[in-house]
């Protein structure tokens, strides 16, 4: 079990941008449509602007991320794993 945060707050870095695979992407979001049950995706935080904790994926997650995305999510489940703040 995760923690729901709201996509706004996950950023994407450019090298996993250009990794996107459109239909992973579009595989993921039919599963949240149809409401089965995908993986949380894994974040760090890695920094904090005006008390806001962001958070950042980590490695596998990106797919889900955009998923969720064209899913029409607001939030997504994550595992957020340790980091020291930047």
């Amino acid at each position: 079990m995760g923690t729901w945060i709201p996509i706004g707050l996950i950023d994407v870095s450019e090298k996993q941008r250009h990794k996107v695979t459109r239909s992973k992407v579009e595989k993921h979001r039919m599963a949240y449509e149809n409401g089965d049950e995908v993986y949380p995706i894994d974040v760090v935080a890695h920094n904090s602007d005006n008390g806001v904790i962001r958070y950042r994926i980590l490695g596998n997650g990106r797919h889900r991320f955009f998923g969720a995305i064209e899913a029409g999510m607001p939030v997504i489940e994550c595992v957020i794993h340790d980091s020291v703040l930047e």
